[in-house]
């Protein structure tokens, strides 16, 4: 994949996990491409919600 290539939606979800407070996480999911923001929504509510998530 190309450096200037948009990311997909795993990726967006991948860098919103890795945010440390909840506005973070909710500001930079208001900043996902509209049409693909209830995707990556749902990729990180699996991810955090993941039974062998550790805190």
């Amino acid at each position: 994949m190309s450096p200037d290539a948009p990311l997909r939606p795993r990726q967006y979800a991948a860098a919103i996990v890795a945010l440390k407070s909840k506005d973070e996480r909710r500001a930079a999911l208001a900043e996902v491409p509209e049409h693909l923001r209830d995707l990556v929504r749902k990729h990180v509510e699996n991810t955090w919600n993941h039974p062998q998530r550790k805190d």
